[in-house]
């Protein structure tokens, strides 16, 4: 497990750039390091942040310790993984054969949270709540007195705080409620289990994005079921429409290639119909091993990756390895169980099917590590030939010093320029409402300049002319993007 966390190591280092989640993660850590709730300091009028708080908590000593240091915050990330690992390994060994369970992680680390450990987000941080929630809520279960010990308060503590980690947590509350309810023999201590943890689970999380996210639990009006995920202009899609059904349709088939490509060092599925086919026979494996499971006797696990899916799989974002990222070690689990299934079948022999499954995974890690070896850092999160990159350092050189500046992402410009500003973009405005851009200009707010690319041209256009603002003195760049300065356009006589 030191050895996995050490292999991160490479992952520190590479000039980091803090793209739109992660610069606001950035910020909030940076608040909460001084003293603070957690804001979005790119805004003038800094309000509380929109994303969950328990990342920026969770990393903001390491912040405050080495003087602001992204590196730093990298570090701390790999420790968290470290602990993620460890929870893993003591809570599951009781469950699994334990000569499964270095493979699991190796895999599991060598893959897409290889990637995650050296970017500053949530995923992370995830696994290693949602690990130590589902141990607390196993062994609460088993338990035989009725709030099992200490392991009723820890349950219901992380289960709190899972959903604070990620919104998507809200989903491991109504899993673990399914689980504990799951006990014929105990079903009346299971219901008050299973209320409880639904009440003080789900209600903080809640409760704080019913606050910094208004109308995010409308069925009309919250972000899942935008048409289009980040614009919210093209309309929500009907919790009853053909609309719906097509968007589930659409994730189960990207599925089949994200899921398992979430185990190697991955952020989309590859181009390659060979290598997409070899991904799907690993999909394919890893339902047979969650099937095979849940047959045997679901654990909680298992219910919980169950509410996981059903809401990734109507939301209009799963585009990417990372939703499925904070799933890896269960996933290997049933690549394993799956993998297994299938030898036995065939090999008629347990002691060949259980070495069936584990030369699959050696194989595995073996192409993780190659691919470790031979990684660049030439991808969005760092400044290696990184046209954004480049274009902010640009645009950055011909501000003024208290300039209020519109850009796609506002939230990586100030975390690397520390100019304050807004996106002019409405899907990129995450702010509560009351400051979002229309809001801020109605109350005398102000912005000073534009930076965009030619590809955001008609947006910024037709922005700029809804928000009644005017673009003068303009500087084109080679590379295709402009910056200018704003006023207020004049009034119309």
């Amino acid at each position: 497990m030191l050895a996995l966390a050490a292999l991160t190591a490479p992952t520190w280092f590479y000039p980091y750039f803090p793209r739109f989640d992660s610069g606001a993660y950035v910020m909030g850590i940076e608040s909460v390091a001084a003293g603070h709730l957690p804001q979005i300091l790119s805004h003038p009028l800094k309000p509380p942040a929109t994303y969950p708080p328990v990342t920026m908590y969770l990393l903001a000593p390491a912040y405050a310790l080495c003087g602001g240091s992204d590196v730093a915050l990298r570090i701390a990330l790999s420790l968290v993984w470290l602990a993620a690992m460890l929870v893993f390994f003591f809570a599951r060994r009781r469950d699994d054969e334990s000569s499964r369970l270095p493979l699991v992680l190796a895999l599991a680390g060598t893959g897409s949270v290889w990637l995650y450990c050296g970017r500053i987000q949530s995923e992370v941080p995830y696994l290693l709540v949602t690990i130590a929630a589902l141990a607390c809520v196993t062994r609460l279960k088993r338990d035989d007195r009725f709030f099992g010990g200490w392991w009723g308060p820890a349950t219901f503590l992380l289960a709190a705080l899972v959903p604070l980690t990620r919104q998507i947590g809200l989903m491991f509350v109504a899993g673990a409620a399914a689980y504990l309810v799951w006990d014929r023999r105990r079903w009346k201590r299971g219901l008050a289990l299973a209320l409880l943890i639904l009440v003080i689970g789900a209600t903080p999380g809640v409760a704080l994005y019913s606050v910094t996210q208004p109308r995010q639990f409308s069925p009309t009006e919250s972000t899942v079921l935008r048409r289009a995920g980040w614009n919210p202009e093209q309309g929500q899609i009907s919790l009853l429409s053909r609309e719906l059904v097509g968007r589930v349709k659409m994730n189960v088939v990207g599925s089949l290639d994200l899921a398992p490509a979430s185990l190697f060092v991955l952020d989309f599925s590859p181009a390659s119909l060979a290598l997409r086919i070899g991904l799907w026979l690993l999909c394919a494996l890893m339902a047979i091993g969650f099937v095979a499971r849940f047959i045997r006797g679901p654990t909680a696990a298992e219910f919980y990756l169950l509410g996981y899916l059903a809401l990734l799989l109507v939301t209009p974002w799963l585009v990417e390895t990372r939703f499925y990222t904070v799933l890896a070690p269960w996933l290997v689990l049933y690549l394993i169980e799956g993998t297994e299934f299938v030898a036995r079948a065939v090999l008629r022999r347990d002691d060949r099917a259980r070495l069936a499954s584990r030369a699959l995974v050696a194989l595995l890690i073996a192409i993780n590590l190659l691919s470790i070896a031979r990684y660049h850092f030439d991808d969005r999160w760092s400044r290696r030939d990184n046209e954004q990159a480049r274009m902010f350092a640009w645009g950055a050189a011909m501000l003024q010093r208290d300039d209020v500046l519109l850009t796609l992402d506002p939230f990586a410009f100030y975390v690397l320029y520390r100019h304050q500003g807004l996106s002019y973009a409405a899907g990129e405005q995450k702010y509560p409402p009351r400051y979002r851009l229309d809001a801020y200009l109605a109350g005398g707010g102000r912005v000073d300049a534009i930076l965009f690319p030619a590809s955001d041209r008609d947006m910024v256009t037709g922005s700029l002319a809804h928000f009644g603002l005017t673009m003068f003195e303009t500087v084109h760049s080679l590379a295709g993007w402009t910056f200018g300065r704003l006023a207020r356009a004049p009034a119309a006589p």
